[in-house]
């Protein structure tokens, strides 16, 4: 039933080569405009407080407003292969409510997730890990949608470092890791996906002068190499089911995406002798792949339309 229903969403893209990538080009667009604007016009933070040019760019970004463009990108992307939008959280083009699962450390809130129907809700007082030793009975120590239903939901999330590239990356990476780690340490069986987006470089104000500062990408390659492919459900906790990493250039004219180590490699961004292949790893077939998986572990029909 599932290889039916996944093909026929297949084939209809294969018309359009690389649909996906044109999607992703398209929301790249968008955020492009709308740092443009922003550097141009100015920005007003949460406190009122005005920002212009560069520092303004910058506040936006930290912002976080702007990976909203690629979780509707995801969102999409899944119901083109046959996810049920109705089972999606949030629904398209809305921010919450993002669900809140319990894993083994804690509870905390998931960028997108696809709730399997026929499966209900279950009140759980938690009573494993860290959260068992607190005596009092708080919204913290319920798990409102109890084991299975949580186990057989499919979730992604989403970052994205367009700032503080070099700065932030040691937090963001472990970050990724303890986010599979809580997950996975109660699940064993659940599939969970990353979507990570890093530019090729951003412009950062010193003492005054705007500098251009450039990632390591060898060592965001290499670590999203090593936590992707978790198809065995006995694997490494730390690892994901499937992860993407999203290599883009918006500073220039033209928004460039990068989906191979050969075009990294043409462009200086990374050494000729680097071996890892991005493509493997790139966003390209990430929705296909994740439900492939998901579909060896459980009633895929529950997640469809």
């Amino acid at each position: 039933e599932f290889r039916r229903v996944l093909f026929r969403s297949y084939n209809k893209k294969v018309s359009n080569i690389d649909t996906e990538m044109d999607k992703l080009y398209s929301k790249l667009k968008n955020i492009k405009r709308t740092l443009k604007n922003v550097k141009e016009n100015g920005y007003e933070k949460e406190n009122g407080e005005v920002t212009e040019g560069v520092d303004s760019e910058l506040s936006f970004k930290r912002s976080g407003k702007l990976i909203n463009h690629i979780h509707e990108l995801v969102k999409e992307d899944l119901i083109e292969y046959g996810i049920d939008k109705e089972l999606i959280y949030p629904k398209v083009g809305e921010t919450s409510p993002e669900l809140q699962l319990a894993g083994y450390f804690k509870k905390k809130r998931q960028d997108v997730c696809v709730k399997p129907r026929d499966i209900k809700e279950k009140k759980t007082e938690i009573n494993w890990g860290p959260i068992l030793n607190q005596k009092k009975v708080t919204k913290n120590k319920i798990d409102i949608y109890g084991e299975e239903l949580t186990r057989k939901t499919l979730t992604i999330n989403i970052r994205s470092q367009l700032s503080g590239i070099k700065k932030n990356k040691d937090t963001l990476f472990e970050r990724t890791i303890a986010e599979s780690i809580n997950l996975h340490k109660r699940h064993r069986k659940m599939v969970l996906g990353e979507v990570y987006m890093v530019a090729t470089h951003e412009y950062v104000k010193e003492n005054g002068e705007i500098k251009k500062s450039v990632p390591n990408l060898e060592e965001y390659i290499s670590f999203f190499t090593e936590i992707n492919g978790r198809i065995d459900e006995n694997d490494e906790e730390y690892k994901y089911e499937r992860v993407a990493l999203i290599i883009v250039d918006i500073h220039e004219d033209e928004v460039k995406i990068y989906t191979t180590t050969k075009q990294l490699i043409d462009d200086g961004l990374v050494s000729r002798e680097f071996e890892l292949e991005l493509e493997d790893i790139s966003f390209k077939n990430l929705s296909k792949d994740i439900i492939n998986i998901y579909a060896d572990r459980f009633r895929v029909s529950r997640i469809l339309q």
